[in-house]
C-alpha cells in the first residue's frame, strides 16, 4: 500500500479489494493506518513466526469452487481414496479459497 499507487483513505481502517489471478475470485482485505500509511506495529502475532505486526483482514467474497467451481470438488461429502499399498482413507475434499483434503487423524 505505502509503496503502490494504492492510497490509504481510512483514518484508522482502509478497505483494499484484490483481484486473485489465480482463482478469478476478490479478496477484501482491511489494512490498520496511520498518517496515511498501512500500521507495521501491532500486537497481531501468527503462531510460528518471530515477532508481531499489525494485523491484515481477508475477506474472501464466494470463496467456494475457487479452483474446482463447486464447494465439494467431486460432489460428495465424503470420498474413500484407495492408496497403493495401502488401506482406503475416507476423506473430505473441500474448495473454498484453497484446495483442501480432510482425513481423520486416527487413521
Amino acid at each position: 500500500m505505502d509503496n503502490s499507487k494504492i492510497e490509504a483513505r481510512g483514518i484508522l481502517l482502509s478497505m483494499v479489494r484484490v483481484y486473485n489471478v489465480n482463482t478469478g475470485k476478490i479478496i477484501e482485505e482491511h489494512v490498520k493506518v496511520k498518517g496515511g500509511k498501512a500500521m507495521v506495529h501491532g500486537d497481531a502475532e501468527i503462531k510460528g513466526v518471530p515477532g508481531t505486526g499489525s494485523p491484515v483482514e481477508l475477506f474472501f467474497e464466494n470463496p467456494n469452487g475457487a479452483t474446482t467451481g463447486k464447494a465439494f470438488s467431486t460432489g460428495s461429502r465424503k470420498d474413500i481414496l484407495e492408496i497403493l499399498d495401502h488401506f482406503p482413507i475416507e476423506v473430505t475434499m473441500i474448495d473454498c479459497a484453497n484446495p483442501v483434503v480432510v482425513v481423520n487423524a486416527k487413521v
